[in-house]
């Protein structure tokens, strides 16, 4: 019986994930929707990712329209994901990262929001979970659809889960792909849809698994800072360049406020963000220990 669904690649770029890798995979093979095709590449792990992967050829081959799994030395994930799409054939482009789990409908769901619509990229949600019982401040938690606009990823204002994505194929070859040149490969890709008048919109349902633990790159707040202001400075010349700067200062403030209350500070101070979210932050890193553990507590029994 012939497929009228439209193909979807998926992206699997694994880097040192031995622990996390046949999950991720199996999730895939687990998805209700049935055409998919998927590619793995490997970026020079130095783990046992390659034989847990390679464990798991002949079910891939067995499961999916097309697959590939490529292992070669290290390049940088956008080059991976570059590399992906040169033998990627989907309509659509879904990548995942090599620790995270995609829930069984996330592509059909995701297909069926972006197929016959304008929309360039669409998002689900994300639920944490992992190694690691802390929240993590920038997953959105919408209750309706949401359009991002070009000001609003600038201002790092409810931004999109990259691992709940699906994407135009062709819209990402319009711009040329992945720049290998910033660290933040999504952030980038997102800007650089919106500023050519491409459409974003995340949906509130939740389609992909984020597993949180001591490696994520999100937990490198000062590394993720740095890629910020990179990716930023891509776009030096918008109207709103100066206040996204300020903003992502106030982020790393945030960040810091529980582990390094001066350097937290300091940021604001310098960042000159004199606001109602620097003074807020500023409270927060001057809140006794005690009353931060209480807040944490509160939380988590959702009595706060």
């Amino acid at each position: 019986m012939k497929n009228n669904n439209p193909l979807v690649s998926v992206v699997i770029p694994s880097y040192n994930h031995e622990k996390y890798i046949q999950e991720s995979i199996q999730s895939i093979i687990n998805q209700d929707y049935k055409n998919i095709e998927l590619i793995i590449i490997d970026d020079g792990s130095k783990d046992n990712s390659v034989q847990v992967i390679q464990n798991m050829i002949s079910v891939c081959q067995e499961r999916f329209v097309r697959f590939k799994f490529i292992h070669r030395h290290n390049k940088g994930l956008c080059a991976t994901l570059n590399e992906a799409l040169e033998w990627c054939r989907g309509e659509f482009f879904s990548p995942i990262a090599s620790d995270d789990i995609a829930l069984p409908h996330k592509i059909s769901y995701l297909t069926g929001r972006i197929l016959n619509s304008d929309f360039a990229v669409v998002f689900g949600l994300v639920q944490q979970f992992g190694d690691l019982d802390k929240t993590y401040p920038h997953i959105p938690n919408l209750k309706s659809t949401y359009i991002h606009s070009f000001e609003s990823l600038m201002l790092t204002i409810n931004l999109p889960a990259a691992p709940a994505a699906m994407l135009r194929t062709s819209s990402i070859l319009k711009v040329g792909g992945y720049a290998e040149d910033v660290n933040l490969e999504d952030r980038y890709m997102w800007l650089t849809l919106a500023f050519n008048d491409e459409k974003l919109i995340t949906f509130p349902n939740v389609v992909t698994l984020y597993r949180d633990h001591s490696d994520n790159t999100t937990k490198k707040f000062r590394k993720i800072h740095i890629s910020r202001l990179q990716v930023l400075n891509k776009f030096k010349n918008s109207e709103i360049y100066e206040d996204s700067i300020k903003r992502v200062h106030l982020l790393l403030a945030n960040d810091l406020s529980h582990i390094n209350r001066l350097s937290s500070i300091k940021i604001v101070v310098l960042s000159k963000n004199f606001n109602i979210g620097g003074l807020k932050t500023v409270a927060h890193a001057l809140l006794p220990s005690y009353i931060l553990q209480l807040r944490q507590n509160l939380k988590k029994k959702k009595l706060l």
